[in-house]
């Protein structure tokens, strides 16, 4: 290479892999460039790298490498299609990075603007704009995805493509995928009838067809008892191929503890479900020579010895309380202590000065925009104040996730409070004639109505024990 050849380092990178293919447009440029211009280049640093919130991790690279080249080495320029390639944010750290580059006596040159000089303090202003008219950039970018996601949320629009097993996508919503959708509803009633994880993926396995994809191809499913568990507690199929008021009965089975589930023998209807006075579930256990069912306390530090209660005499107790309760005309006063502080028409009234705060932001975004583009505000402005309406958008939508989230708890708990005056009516039925897992059924959802159960000395106690809080496992939460 002669002396007199100038030399130039080629800086190709883009923000995210889905911009990748525009890497080759951006070498192709470099190399048409360079032999126009007679330069060489003689080093490209090429890559993904994000600059949203300050420089981008391959400039750093470029950085390193200009530092550790000794002075005569160094190359005359670094060529990048656009400035904001250095990265973006606040744009104080990518104008840092130019004036290294600059004192490390090197050129950086644009296809926008050619090449930059910084021998005046005036000759910073242009790459400022330029950095920060690529966050102006961003940010309206980001606005206009953010709105898109927004309106298919509020539309109950799938956002992913890849869809659970059973359902396709149509129209941006969830849909049954025949016949892939009969294996789901087999797996849900199955396990309402007390089947476990191991019996229901031998049924699938057997049953099931392979799962399609869009492309037309097809797999079979290794049915495992951790996939049939992923299953059964998938929100997607909740009133899509299930039932709600079935799919919710299926996560509160699932949810009681494996000391519960059935046994052929000995069967244990409360097991998981009363709690001993010092906080500990109670559980199932055989005792004694001929064996007999009993309900033990574990916590030997505080009995000094395994607390035990005939399960026959504790069943019996246990269901002359539901006929009580049953035959109770104010039942709702008892239901409602496990109600919501909060009530609904709190949460409406602040769910309406949220989104009034919402749309008042968002006239406030409007006007910023207008008043750049009439040149009352310069571009720097005009970012400081899209960036404080997006941080206290950020906080009122984070706010009001938290109130919808409040007031779908306080429906769901109305609605189960209807369930469970309902269950009650049929409760000592149940207890008579049903099998085991409907009887934990009823007593669990018993215990959530009315706050707790719990053996004293003997007396089975409605509340929370004394002292739940000693313990990891309590029972079921409230």
């Amino acid at each position: 290479m002669s002396d007199d050849v100038e030399t130039a380092w080629a800086y190709l990178v883009v923000s995210s892999e889905q911009q990748a293919d525009t890497l080759d447009h951006q070498h192709a440029w470099a190399i048409s460039l360079a032999s126009d211009r007679g330069w060489q280049i003689t080093k490209v640093f090429r890559g993904v790298s994000s600059g949203r919130d300050g420089t981008r991790g391959l400039l750093e690279e470029l950085l390193v490498e200009l530092r550790k080249t000794p002075a005569a080495e160094r190359p005359q320029r670094v060529l990048m299609i656009r400035l904001d390639r250095l990265g973006r944010g606040l744009g104080l750290e990518a104008l840092a990075a130019i004036a290294e580059i600059a004192r490390l006596k090197v050129l950086i040159h644009t296809r926008q603007d050619g090449d930059y000089t910084l021998s005046r303090a005036s000759d910073s202003i242009l790459p400022l704009m330029r950095v920060v008219t690529g966050a102006i950039e961003n940010e309206a970018r980001r606005d206009k995805a953010r709105a898109v996601y927004t309106r298919r949320r509020a539309n109950n629009a799938v956002l992913s493509n890849k869809r659970p097993y059973g359902l396709k996508l149509e129209a941006g919503r969830d849909i049954p995928q025949e016949p892939q959708d009969q294996a789901v509803r087999l797996a849900f009633e199955l396990s309402i009838n007390g089947y476990g994880l191991a019996a229901i993926g031998t049924r699938l396995r057997a049953f099931a067809a392979p799962k399609a994809y869009v492309n037309g191809r097809t797999h079979a499913t290794n049915w495992t008892s951790v996939r049939v568990a992923k299953l059964l507690r998938n929100p997607a199929y909740r009133g899509t191929l299930v039932e709600p008021g079935m799919w919710d009965d299926v996560q509160t089975l699932r949810a009681a503890s494996s000391t519960t589930r059935s046994n052929s023998r000995y069967p244990w209807p409360l097991g998981g479900t009363i709690n001993c006075s010092c906080g500990r579930l109670l559980i199932g256990s055989i005792h004694g020579s001929p064996p007999r069912r009993v309900y033990r306390c574990t916590e030997k530090t505080i009995h000094g010895h395994n607390l035990t209660y005939s399960a026959a005499r504790l069943e019996t107790v246990f269901e002359d309380v539901l006929a009580h309760l049953s035959a109770t005309p104010d039942l709702d006063v008892a239901i409602a202590r496990s109600e919501i502080s909060v009530t609904a028409e709190t949460l409406e009234r602040r769910m309406k000065e949220i989104d009034e705060a919402i749309e008042r932001h968002g006239i406030e975004r409007k006007r910023a925009w207008a008043l750049n583009e009439r040149g009352l505000i310069h571009d720097v402005e005009l970012a400081r104040r899209l960036r404080e309406v997006d941080s206290e958008l950020r906080q009122l939508n984070f706010d009001r996730g938290t109130v919808d989230s409040d007031l779908r708890r306080l429906a769901a708990q109305r609605e189960q409070n209807l369930k469970t005056v309902d269950l009650l009516r049929e409760a000592v039925l149940l207890w008579r004639d049903g099998d085991v897992e409907r009887k934990r059924f009823a007593a669990q959802q018993l215990v959530r109505a009315i706050g707790g159960i719990y053996m004293d000395d003997g007396t089975l106690r409605i509340g929370s024990p004394p002292n739940p809080q000693r313990f990891k496992r309590t029972g079921i939460n409230h």
